[in-house]
């Protein structure tokens, strides 16, 4: 298996530095900057598995990035942030970002959620049609009307667990398992911020029904048109 390359970007320059000693203790080829307009050219230039970003930068801030490199490629991002406000957590969310990660953290634990994201991305030999869409899972990959879905890991999760199951009432709680790495990190309001954005995108490439339901004091289903 080829060696995953990822891009750090960190301004503090001790941090850096100890994240880049220890994802390459475990394997892994790092790219660091502390700049986001830089991190934002290189994720075009070079093809990066990967995002740890730090939302406090001095430039663009990790908001900014996160969304640009987004726009971009379907790559995990992880943001990292000392600011726990839940206005925070959603912003990150709506910009792209594939979960975060709160300091302080332990390197053991980055690493392992970096492992967790990498391993979803391995290509499948198979995928399955379901309607309109066609899920596979190996390559955390989806398609609609044969159009490529850039989905974040937790928006293909959702997405996932809703069509295999048409009609199916999915509380809030059951999909942030379902979705979530953290399923405490974002809340509800987190799993509407992710609903809204796989809506939007579905649409966006052409179903106009996409049939993701919200069912009143309840969660979502999926139905079919």
């Amino acid at each position: 298996m080829a060696t995953a390359q990822l891009l750090i970007v960190e301004d503090n320059v001790e941090t850096a530095r100890n994240i880049c000693l220890y994802m390459e203790h475990h394997g892994f080829s790092c790219q660091v900057t502390a700049s986001g307009a830089a991190a934002v050219a290189l994720a075009k230039q070079m093809p990066f598995d990967l995002v740890i970003l730090d939302v406090m930068l001095p430039d663009l801030d990790g908001f900014s990035v996160c969304e640009q490199i987004r726009a971009q490629s379907d790559m995990p991002i992880i943001m990292l942030t000392a600011r726990a406000e839940s206005g925070d957590l959603v912003e990150g969310l709506q910009r792209g970002a594939d979960e975060y990660v709160k300091k302080p953290y332990s390197n053991k634990e980055l690493v392992a959620r970096v492992k967790a994201h990498l391993r979803r991305r391995q290509p499948a030999a198979t995928a399955r049609r379901i309607g309109p869409f066609e899920i596979d899972d190996a390559a955390f990959s989806a398609r609609c009307l044969d159009q490529s879905l850039r989905l974040t890991r937790t928006e293909f999760r959702l997405l996932a667990a809703m069509v295999r199951a048409p009609e199916r009432v999915f509380s809030r709680d059951q999909l942030c398992r379902l979705g979530l790495e953290d399923p405490a990190a974002s809340g509800d309001r987190g799993i509407d911020v992710h609903i809204h954005n796989l809506r939007r995108k579905i649409t966006h490439a052409g179903l106009v029904n996409h049939g993701i339901t919200a069912v009143y004091g309840l969660g979502y289903k999926w139905v079919p048109s």
